[in-house]
């Protein structure tokens, strides 16, 4: 599945493809692939535009509402990237079919480590 043109790619000639996506109200973390030479590479895609519809200015100021990691070469890589933030609380929206069990996996592993196996039932 390819982004839209206005979605993150590593350059202008290779279409990413999306890994994960897992929404939360207010925001989205999106995890990007790109396989070129039977290699993965991936990006995490930060995205909390929603909240720059705050009351005031004053609460908005100095937010960083959108973000885009540096690509990285291994899943490792991947799940450190998204382990900076709760992402196995979020809702998963979709999943890349070659990733199902990895991602499984990891939120198994996460959830299990913060014995919170109520999770499972959400993804």
């Amino acid at each position: 599945m390819t982004l839209p043109d206005s979605a993150p790619r590593a350059d202008h000639t290779e279409a990413s493809e999306v890994v994960l996506k897992a929404l939360a109200e207010g925001g989205s973390l999106i995890l990007v692939g790109i396989k070129a030479a039977n290699r993965w590479r991936f990006r995490l895609v930060r995205d909390e535009s929603t909240l720059a519809d705050l009351p005031s200015e004053e609460d908005r100021q100095g937010v960083e509402f959108r973000s885009e990691s540096e690509w990285v070469d291994s899943w490792q890589e991947a799940l450190n990237l998204l382990h900076k933030y709760p992402w196995h609380r979020l809702h998963a929206l979709q999943v890349h079919p070659h990733f199902r069990r990895e991602i499984w996996a990891a939120v198994q592993n996460r959830a299990a480590r913060e014995r919170r196996e109520d999770n499972w039932v959400r993804w």
